[in-house]
C-alpha cells in the first residue's frame, strides 16, 4: 500500500478559526463552558478555545490543542492531569504549563484516564497526570501536575515519534519506522510485549507473532487494550478481551497481539478504541464495530454482544451517507459524515449523542444542528468517558479555491509564472459558514500591482446562511517581473473584515531566457503548468515539502532547519520535448546520508494545483524528487 504525499503549491491554509463545541456529562466541569450543567445538546465551548484544532477526552477532563501549538485542559484535575501545576478542577479552559517544551509547538495530544501525553514539533514525547503505573513512562510511578519527558534512555533511544495514545493506565508511541512502544499498567497485556508485566519505561510491542515483517502506521489505546493498522489495512489486538473488543471471535486475554477478524477485503483507512469497543472504516465506506454492545454502542441496531466485527446499521440516519471517521467513548459512538456532520449511537443518560435526549440509541442518530453547530461544517470528532467534542471552522466568512480554504493574511492564490502575452484566471469561492447572511460584501485589490490583477466578476453584496457566491479574478500583466497585489473581501463579519488574501504573478518576457540554459521562456513555459517556477520560488517549494513530508516519517520536523536546495537542473529532450526537473533536497552530514529515491511517480494536477507524489512503503527515507512535466 502506497503513501500518498500531497504538495499544494497554489494554497495554504490553517486551522486559525476552529471552534470547539462540547456536549455530555458535565460533573467535573469536562464540558468545558465554565458550568457543570448537564449538556444534551453541543454549546460551544469557553471562548478561550476558540482556536482548539484538535482534542483529546480523558475520563473526566478534556484537552485542546490550538492551532498555535499551546495546549488547553478542563475538566477534573484530581491527579494534575490538566498540567497547570495544581489540582483544582477547571470548568474553563486552563494554559497547560509549557515550560518543558522549550519552545516546541505541540502536534499531538493524548488522554488516558487521567494522564495526559503530548508530542512536540522536535520530536519530544511529554506525559502528566496521575502515575501510578508508569503510564507517564519517566522511570517513576510518581504523579506530576506538569509535563515530564517521557524517557529516551532505553527503547525510545533515536527514535522519532510521529503519533501518540493513551488508555486507562497505559500509553503508546508509534515510531517514524513503523514501530510501536508501550508503557505503564499491563494487568491484562494491553502492552503487547508478550507479557503482563507493567513497564515505568517504553518498550517495544512483541513483532514476532502475526505482525512479523508488517509496518504499522496507526495506533489506538482502548481501556485495556490497543489497536494497530498496519500499511497493508488490517487491524491487530492485544490486551484485555472479557468483551470481545479485540475482534477475534473470543474472550480470550492476549498479551501479544492478533488480528482481527473483520469480514472483508478492502484495507481499512481509519480504526479507533472505545473503552470496552472497537470500530473501522474501510477504502470503500463500509463501517465495522465490535465489543462491547450493551448499550447499542455497535450501532447495528441491537443491544446484543458480538464475538467479531458487525457493520454499522445504514439503513436509518445514514442512508446515503458515507461516514469518514469514527470516535469510541465509554459506552457510546460518534461518526463524522463527508457533509461535515456528526452522527451518533449508545448509552445517552448522559447527553452523549447529542440530540437533545437522553435516549439510548443502538442506530446511528443525528447530533442537534439547530443550535451551536447551526452551519457548521466539523472537521474532527472526540469521545472520552461520557461526553463528546467536535472542531469546525467557526469563521463566518470562508474563502477557497478549488474546495481549499484559506487564511486571511497569510492565505496566497499563486498565478504561477507565465509569459506577458498570456492570462491566466482563478475562480473564486466566498461561503457563508455562520448562522447569519453575509452582508455587505465588496471586492477590492491593494498592494504593490493591482493593476496586474483583473477582478472580473463582482460578487453580490448578500450570501445567506449556509450559501456561496463566486468571484472571478484574471491576470492582465503587460511588463515582466514579480507581481503582487492585495486582495481584500470586505463583509459584516466582524473578526475577518476585511478578508485579505496574497495575490502573486511572475511574468516573463517570451523572448527572455530565464534560467540560463539556451532556451528562450516561450519554448519552455510548459516547465511550469503547476502554477510556480522552481527556479524562483524555491523557498516556496521548500516549505511545501517540509511542511508535508514529516507526516510520512521522510524526516523530522527537527530536520527542517537543516534542509536546504540544490541548483535544479532542467533538461529538455529535443525529441520527445519533455522536460525533466532533478530537484535535491540537502540535509547536514550529521543527520546521515542521503540516497536516490525510486520506484515511485509524479502526478501534476493542473486543475488543483498539487503534485501528487506515490511513494511505496518499502522505501527508506530517500531525499531526491524527479518531477517530469510534458
Amino acid at each position: 500500500m502506497k503513501h500518498l504525499l500531497i504538495l499544494s503549491i497554489l494554497l495554504s491554509s490553517s486551522a486559525a478559526h476552529a471552534e470547539l463545541f462540547t456536549w455530555g456529562r458535565n460533573n467535573f466541569g469536562q464540558v468545558g463552558d465554565g458550568s457543570v450543567t448537564q449538556r444534551n445538546a453541543p454549546v460551544l465551548a469557553h471562548p478561550s478555545a476558540r482556536l482548539v484544532r484538535s482534542a483529546a477526552i480523558g475520563s473526566s477532563f478534556a484537552s485542546g490543542l490550538r492551532s498555535d501549538g499551546a495546549i488547553l485542559a478542563w475538566g477534573y484535575n484530581f491527579f494534575g492531569q490538566l498540567g497547570d501545576g495544581t489540582q483544582t478542577n477547571r470548568t474553563n479552559p486552563v494554559p497547560v504549563i509549557s515550560t518543558a517544551f522549550s519552545g516546541s509547538p505541540v502536534i499531538r495530544v493524548a488522554a488516558g484516564s487521567n494522564h495526559s501525553l503530548a508530542l512536540t514539533t522536535d520530536g519530544r514525547l511529554f506525559a502528566w497526570g496521575i502515575n501510578d503505573f508508569g503510564q507517564l513512562g519517566n522511570g517513576t510511578q510518581l504523579n506530576s501536575p506538569t509535563p515530564v519527558p517521557v524517557s529516551v534512555a532505553g527503547a525510545l533511544a533515536g527514535k522519532t515519534v510521529v503519533a501518540v495514545d493513551a488508555g486507562t493506565a497505559h500509553s503508546l508511541a508509534l515510531t517514524a519506522d513503523g514501530d510501536v512502544l508501550s508503557w505503564g499498567s499491563n494487568e491484562f497485556g494491553q502492552l503487547g510485549d508478550g507479557t503482563r508485566t507493567s513497564r515505568l519505561l517504553p518498550q517495544p510491542i512483541d513483532r514476532s507473532g502475526t505482525l512479523s515483517g508488517k509496518t504499522i502506521t496507526a495506533i489506538a489505546a482502548g481501556r485495556d487494550f490497543s489497536l494497530a493498522l498496519t500499511s497493508d489495512g488490517m487491524v491487530f489486538a492485544w490486551g484485555d478481551n472479557s468483551r470481545n473488543q479485540l475482534g477475534d471471535g473470543t474472550t480470550t486475554l492476549r498479551p501479544s497481539p492478533v488480528a482481527v477478524q473483520l469480514n472483508t477485503s478492502d484495507p481499512i483507512t481509519s480504526f479507533d478504541a472505545g473503552y470496552f469497543h472497537s470500530g473501522a472504516i474501510t477504502a470503500t465506506g463500509s463501517v465495522f464495530l465490535w465489543g462491547d454492545n450493551s448499550y447499542g454502542q455497535l450501532g447495528d441496531g441491537s443491544a446484543s454482544q458480538r464475538s467479531l466485527p458487525v457493520p454499522l446499521n445504514t439503513s436509518g440516519n445514514l442512508a446515503g451517507k458515507r461516514l469518514t471517521s469514527l470516535a469510541l467513548g465509554r459506552n457510546h459512538s460518534l461518526g463524522l459524515t463527508s457533509e461535515g456532520r456528526v452522527l451518533a449511537w449508545g448509552l445517552n443518560t448522559y447527553g452523549t449523542i447529542g440530540d437533545g435526549t437522553t435516549t439510548m440509541r443502538t442506530s446511528p442518530a443525528p447530533a442537534r444542528t439547530d443550535g451551536a453547530l447551526l452551519g457548521r461544517f466539523v472537521t474532527s470528532i472526540y469521545a472520552g468517558g461520557e461526553s463528546s467534542m467536535a472542531v469546525s471552522d467557526g469563521s463566518e466568512i470562508e474563502v477557497d479555491l478549488l474546495g481549499i480554504p484559506l487564511l486571511s493574511g497569510s492565505g496566497l492564490i499563486d498565478f504561477g509564472t507565465t509569459l506577458t502575452s498570456a492570462t491566466l484566471t482563478h475562480t473564486i469561492t466566498i461561503r457563508s459558514t455562520g448562522r447569519d447572511a453575509l452582508t455587505g460584501l465588496s471586492v477590492s485589490l491593494a498592494g504593490t500591482n493591482p493593476s496586474d490583477f483583473l477582478i472580473t466578476t463582482q460578487p453580490p453584496s448578500t450570501v445567506p446562511a449556509s450559501g456561496s457566491t463566486t468571484l472571478t479574478l484574471t491576470t492582465s500583466s503587460v511588463t515582466s517581473g514579480l507581481k503582487t497585489a492585495l486582495l481584500r473581501i470586505a463583509s459584516n463579519d466582524s473578526d475577518e473584515n476585511p478578508f485579505e488574501i496574497t495575490l502573486r504573478l511572475l511574468a516573463l518576457n517570451p523572448d527572455a531566457d530565464s534560467d540560463g540554459d539556451g532556451i528562450p521562456n516561450a519554448t519552455e513555459i510548459n516547465l511550469v503548468p503547476l502554477g510556480f517556477d522552481p527556479l524562483t520560488d524555491n523557498s516556496s517549494l521548500k516549505r511545501l515539502i517540509t511542511e508535508n513530508a514529516p507526516t510520512l516519517g521522510l524526516f523530522r520536523e527537527s530536520d527542517i532547519h537543516s534542509l536546504s536546495f540544490g541548483n535544479p537542473v532542467i533538461q529538455r529532450d529535443p525529441a520527445t520535448n519533455r522536460f525533466t526537473l532533478d530537484l535535491q533536497l540537502q540535509k547536514s552530514p550529521t543527520l546521515g546520508p542521503w540516497s536516490p529515491l525510486t520506484g515511485f511517480s509524479v502526478t501534476p494536477n493542473p486543475q488543483s494545483g498539487s503534485l501528487a507524489i506515490d511513494i511505496p512503503a518499502t522505501n527508506t527515507p530517500p531525499y531526491f524528487f524527479r518531477i517530469l512535466a510534458r
